[in-house]
């Protein structure tokens, strides 16, 4: 568990590797992420994604982590980093899925994938 006072580089990891993670589960892993990136990338007639955090305890803790690490922005460029952000992370973990199912779990490939995910993630959220 990280601590209330956890830093952005400690806090990303603790949203990507778990997702990263279930391309190991043959029992549909590969097709949650494909699910949560389609999820993400659909808005509902107000213009919000169809993934919320109100429908996950996990997401209103991952939300809430990053609504910390984040106060250095403007809470509506917070927000829409965030969007950029997670949809990215969710999108390219779907895309990552499609490419195992394909060529098998290559492990080398695997930490790379989560480091550099990690890497875009915190250069898009850390400047202001």
């Amino acid at each position: 568990k990280l601590p209330d006072n956890a830093e952005l580089e400690d806090v990303i990891p603790v949203l990507i590797v778990p997702l990263a993670e279930q391309v190991r589960d043959a029992d549909g892993g590969s097709h949650y992420l494909q699910f949560l990136a389609q999820l993400m990338n659909r808005l509902d007639p107000e213009g919000q994604t169809g993934l919320d955090q109100h429908d996950s305890a996990v997401l209103a803790e991952q939300a809430r982590r990053f609504r910390g690490v984040l106060s250095h922005l403007p809470g509506k460029l917070a927000a829409l980093r965030m969007r950029f952000v997670v949809t990215m992370i969710f999108n390219s973990l779907a895309h990552y899925a499609d490419l195992v199912s394909v060529e098998g779990l290559d492990e080398a490939r695997h930490a790379q994938t989560i480091d550099e995910l990690v890497k875009a993630s915190f250069g898009a959220l850390e400047r202001l």
